[in-house]
């Protein structure tokens, strides 16, 4: 781990960080990640429904609680976020899912996975990716680029609890919010 806060120490700074709308600056002496979120014009609507779902999470963690019923998160995740999901699939569907992938040739594996680390997310995946045990992210703030992009483009920075992390369940979320695109740039393009 980058730091010696606790994952619940992070989980109140996030909260400030998100109730106070925070700049996304520049996090010294740790590990971050800066975004640029391209919008269809509703970048508002976006930016809102990222600090809602973040919002539920942090609530969770604050109460010590976590759901691993799927049909709970459904009821308390926002349905504009949860609609963009992949269906669940039953056991018996994962298992043939899981047989037809390993009858496939190598390269046929490959452009499968490669396809499904983006199209085939289900919400208990992504849930489980924000788990305390395997959270390894938190928001650190954002700002919309611009007056010529205001309705297309915003800046997010996150804090990394570690150098490794994966960026598609990240991709995934911002997607799931109503992201056109998003970007990865280096902190020091912005300043």
């Amino acid at each position: 781990m980058a730091d010696n806060l606790s994952f619940y120490e992070w989980v109140r700074i996030e909260r400030e960080r998100l109730l106070i709308n925070a700049f996304p600056d520049f996090i010294e002496n740790s590990y971050g990640e800066t975004y640029v979120i391209e919008c269809d014009g509703n970048v508002e609507e976006v930016r809102k429904l990222v600090k809602e779902v973040l919002f539920v999470f942090n609530n969770l963690y604050i109460k010590h609680k976590w759901i691993d019923d799927i049909e709970q998160w459904k009821a308390i995740l926002p349905h504009q976020f949860t609609k963009n999901f992949a269906r669940e699939l039953t056991i018996e569907e994962v298992e043939k899912e899981r047989d037809w992938f390993y009858s496939l040739a190598y390269k046929q594996k490959l452009e499968e996975a490669k396809k499904a680390a983006y199209e085939s997310w289900r919400l208990s995946d992504w849930a489980e990716t924000m788990h305390p045990e395997n959270r390894v992210w938190f928001w650190w703030g954002d700002t919309i680029l611009g007056e010529r992009t205001k309705d297309n483009y915003f800046v997010v920075a996150i804090k990394l609890l570690d150098d490794y992390y994966s960026f598609n369940p990240i991709k995934i979320f911002f997607k799931n919010c109503g992201a056109k695109n998003i970007s990865n740039i280096s902190q020091y393009d912005l300043y």
